[in-house]
Formats: C-alpha cells, sequence, structure tokens
C-alpha cells in the first residue's frame, strides 16, 4: 500500500541518515510534549529530506575545484587577450613585417636567436 511504501521510504532515508525512530521523534518534537503538531510533522519532513553536511561535502569540494578550474581559464584567457593585442599593435606598427623577415634571414643562415647577439 502507499503508507506501507512511504514508511519503507522513510526507513531507509533514516538509516541512511544513521537515525533511529526515537532520535527522529525527538528531533521532531520540539515542544517535547510527546505528541507531533502538524507543525512539527512539516519540520521533521523537512528535516528528513535535507541533506546533511557530510553528504554535501563532496559537492562543496567538486563546487570549489569548478571554481578554481574556471578561475584558471579565465585567467588564462586574459593571457592570451593580452598576447593578441599585442600581436595587433606589433601589426599596426609593421613590427610584424620585421620579425617575419628577420625569422626568414635566420632560417636561410640557420642561425638561432642566441646567434643573432654573439
Amino acid at each position: 500500500s502507499g503508507a506501507a511504501a512511504v514508511l519503507k521510504n522513510l526507513e531507509a532515508t533514516m538509516k541512511d541518515k544513521g537515525l533511529r525512530m526515537t532520535d527522529l521523534f525527538r528531533e521532531i518534537d520540539k515542544s517535547g510534549d510527546g505528541q507531533i503538531s502538524a507543525e512539527e510533522l512539516r519540520f521533521g519532513m523537512k528535516l528528513m529530506s535535507e541533506p546533511k553536511a557530510e553528504a554535501l561535502a563532496p559537492l562543496k569540494r567538486a563546487q570549489e575545484k569548478l571554481a578554481q578550474k574556471r578561475a584558471e581559464l579565465i585567467e588564462k584567457m586574459m593571457a592570451a587577450q593580452k598576447f593578441e593585442d599585442k600581436v595587433a599593435v606589433a601589426a599596426a606598427c609593421g613590427a610584424d613585417k620585421v620579425i617575419d623577415k628577420l625569422e626568414s634571414f635566420m632560417r636561410r643562415k640557420q642561425m638561432r636567436v642566441k646567434d643573432l647577439f654573439f
């Protein structure tokens, strides 16, 4: 029946959370009168549906790792944009053509950069 399924589900959830029925009752019965009011029952259902901090820890670590990777990616993208800006400035003043000619000369002479200075 539906009630049996709900109770089995409740039992499984309590087992996953390491709770006993008496523990759950004490948690829900905030007034301590030995009875559970409608408001206390709503609180109890909310309590059972929320994961414990230990269950959330792997998710939090994954979120922190993702945030770190995002920050690293943004940093790399900014560095790439800065490089592209410098290339554009070099192209605008003709420096890229000078570099191309220098590279061509060095290839023909089989030179390395350090050969230019020694």
